[in-house]
């Protein structure tokens, strides 16, 4: 897939096919194969949904993009689940945004992907929500990543960094 727009409820590969996605939108619930993205975005687009990618997962370029709807737990936030390993190269974006005006707390986690058989590689860009008084920490487990909201210890003016302008308050 070189561009355009994918929207569909499942997306089913011949069981030694594997898509190549260079650009774009892809947003399935289900994705019956391995998938190689290598550019575009990935996700389910404007409501809190769930993603389930049955084989590989290897995002060498382009982003996954995430939305959080509301508290922890039930549908409130989009989850992506790899039936096998995620691998994660230095080109690969983590893109996380809030819907509706929502808010999170701090202390709330979200378990955003979970990985069968683990995950290799980090994300080498994060694209978080700014929001005043709180910061966002990706956390990396062998077959999870998840996303913890955190309070910003010294954030007094409410701009949701800590900087010199708080330092002269």
């Amino acid at each position: 897939m070189e561009g355009g727009a994918l929207k569909a409820s499942s997306f089913v590969l011949s069981p030694e096919g594997r898509l190549k996605f260079l650009a774009g939108a892809l947003g399935v619930d289900t994705f019956s194969g391995d998938l190689v993205q290598q550019g575009g975005a990935f996700g389910v687009e404007g409501a809190a949904g769930h993603v389930l990618v049955s084989g590989r997962y290897h995002l060498t370029g382009g982003a996954l993009a995430a939305e959080i709807a509301g508290a922890p737990g039930g549908d409130s936030h989009d989850t992506f689940q790899v039936g096998r390993d995620l691998i994660l190269d230095n080109d690969a974006e983590f893109r996380v945004s809030l819907l509706d005006g929502f808010t999170p707390v701090a202390g709330d986690i979200y378990e955003i992907i979970s990985a069968g058989t683990g995950i290799t590689g980090r994300f080498g860009r994060v694209s978080l929500p700014e929001v005043p008084g709180l910061g966002f920490q990706v956390l990396y487990g062998q077959t999870s990543v998840s996303l913890s909201v955190v309070g910003l210890d010294g954030d007094l003016n409410g701009d949701g960094f800590v900087g010199l302008d708080d330092l002269n308050l």
